[in-house]
């Protein structure tokens, strides 16, 4: 390379060329599904309110799937602190190939869906305001290092101040407010965008320069006694009883808080948002209800995270320091899991303890809204939420501890394809024949299950012939699995299919995938820690 500009960009790019790709792929699948269940149900109306409501959702959606892997490819900037450049240039070169990989990235997502469902997404102002707000992001976490309060700091005025405005550029803060798509891009807002960018750009440098000096910045007082209150100093002399208790609480400290931390963080954000612009009751008792969907969701990031046995957050491989601590491999698996499914359990929790608060709330405060759990999904969405979330956070905590990042990707790039090339597949070739449509899906249906099935027994028998997992395990899972099944195919959910027998299978292939991270992860790691 003959510049450092040139070598940090080319570095982006290959880093995070695969986890690009995948990020492509999941920002269409989505809202894919989703559109082609509404044009199931039949024609909507791009301009619409609720589907004006559905596209921001939806957009945010892609800025977090191309914005992870980009961060990611970034990585941390200290590496870069020994490079001949100052600290302008590295903020700079860090920033503006990343600003442009998110543009490029919603650009062709939205060229996407509007060539294949008729959406009309805008086009150029998401694609600016995506690319400040990666600025204001990465900056915010620069400037404030690795101190207790950065997630603060993060949060409010980064993620806040910004969601707020871009949601005034669709008419969404008040309900009296007319909604509509962010067609004109004015010269106010390109101003705007552009002195968040310069102000990025600046708390961006004055982040880089003070940890490349070494200097830490100062945690007010409140955030110590809140650290020492959540994490009390242990007594003088205790020790832990086995090093798989040692693992466990350092396995929590480090990652268990993540999915209640975010629970917390969005639901302070959603009631702040809906007391200052909506009041609506509601409202509030939808968005109390619906929230759970972000569980799944953000299950995918966070089991990546939980499930990543490196000595860093941007490495997978297993480290010397991990790998030869006095374990069994299958030992590491179960704390892994269990730190998963803690941590899982805990922010679900906090949302139905959230959602039954706000129907106290309403209910005590005489608010004119019917109290009753929105149809057809009613109390269903609970356990379904639950049950979502754990294949979403558990099965990318396996895939993570195979240390194999490539490996990921390339699973995932293919689901997807395969997801988006059955719809396409279905959309432009057998729409002139409804029979052959129904047959095709049937058929996708059953061949899913069958393959989580089938691939779920393998594990389990690969698992049982290496001794990574014992007998009580197998007949355990054997035996909840077929319990599940049989409660699930026994209810009457499935009545209103005309062949309710594909749909059995692959639920019954998909209760079976449930239990395969018990199984699988101890593969995995395996994998993972004698490579």
């Amino acid at each position: 390379m003959r510049s450092i500009p040139a070598a940090m960009t080319w570095e982006l790019y290959r880093r995070g060329r695969w986890g690009f790709l995948g990020a492509y792929l999941g920002a269409i699948a989505l809202p894919a599904l989703l559109y082609t269940a509404l044009r199931g149900d039949g024609a909507f109306d791009p301009a619409e309110r609720a589907m004006i409501v559905i596209h921001v959702v939806m957009m945010l959606f892609a800025a977090m799937a191309f914005c992870s892997p980009i961060l990611s490819a970034l990585g941390d900037p200290s590496r870069l602190y020994a490079y001949p450049a100052t600290a302008a240039t590295i903020v700079a070169w860090n920033l503006i190939p990343a600003m442009a990989a998110v543009s490029l990235g919603y650009l062709a997502t939205a060229a996407t869906l509007n060539a294949l469902f008729h959406v009309d997404w805008p086009l150029w102002g998401p694609a600016m305001f995506l690319a400040a707000g990666l600025a204001v992001f990465a900056a915010t976490m620069w400037l404030a290092g690795k101190s207790p309060w950065h997630w603060f700091v993060i949060v409010i005025p980064a993620m806040a101040a910004v969601g707020l405005w871009f949601n005034s550029r669709h008419g969404l803060l008040f309900p009296s407010s007319r909604a509509h798509l962010w067609r004109e891009v004015t010269g106010g807002e390109v101003l705007t965008m552009l002195a968040a960018t310069a102000a990025a750009y600046y708390a961006g440098i004055v982040g880089i320069a003070r940890s490349r000096r070494g200097d830490a910045p100062r945690t007010p007082r409140f955030f110590l006694w809140i650290g020492k209150l959540l994490d009390p100093a242990p007594a003088l002399g205790a020790a832990f009883r086995s090093p798989a208790q040692a693992q466990f609480w350092f396995e929590w400290r480090q990652k268990g808080w993540a999915m209640p931390a975010i629970v917390l963080a969005l639901g302070a954000i959603f009631g702040l948002g809906w007391l200052c612009f909506n009041r609506v009751p509601l409202n509030l008792f939808e968005g109390a209800f619906w929230g759970g969907v972000f569980l799944p969701v953000g299950g995918l990031i966070i089991g990546l995270l939980i499930g990543n046995a490196g000595p860093t957050d941007s490495k997978m491989e297993m480290g010397h320091f991990l790998a030869t601590r006095p374990m069994t491999t299958a030992e590491m698996a179960r704390i892994m899991l269990k730190t998963a499914a803690l941590s899982l359990l805990a922010a679900w929790v906090l949302w139905v303890l959230g959602f039954l608060a706000v129907c106290v709330v309403l209910q005590a405060a005489h608010a004119q809204v019917q109290i009753a759990l929105p149809q057809p999904q009613g109390w269903r969405q609970f356990p379904v939420t639950l049950f979502g979330a754990w294949l979403s956070v558990a099965l990318l905590a396996t895939l993570a501890q195979a240390g194999r990042p490539r490996l990921t990707m390339t699973l995932f790039c293919s689901a997807m394809a395969l997801m988006i090339g059955g719809l396409l597949f279905t959309k432009y070739v057998l729409y002139r024949d409804p029979l052959l449509a129904a047959q095709f899906r049937d058929g996708s249906l059953i061949a899913a299950g069958l393959i989580f099935a089938l691939g779920t027994a393998w594990a389990f028998v690969a698992a049982r012939r290496r001794s990574l997992i014992g007998s009580p395990t197998v007949y355990a899972a054997a035996g909840i699995w077929i319990a599940a099944s049989a409660l699930v195919v026994s209810l009457q959910w499935s009545a209103a299919f005309a062949n309710p027998l594909p749909l059995h299978v692959f639920v019954v292939g998909v209760l079976a995938l449930a239990a395969f991270p018990l199984a699988g992860a101890p593969l995995a790691l395996a994998w993972n820690r004698n490579r």
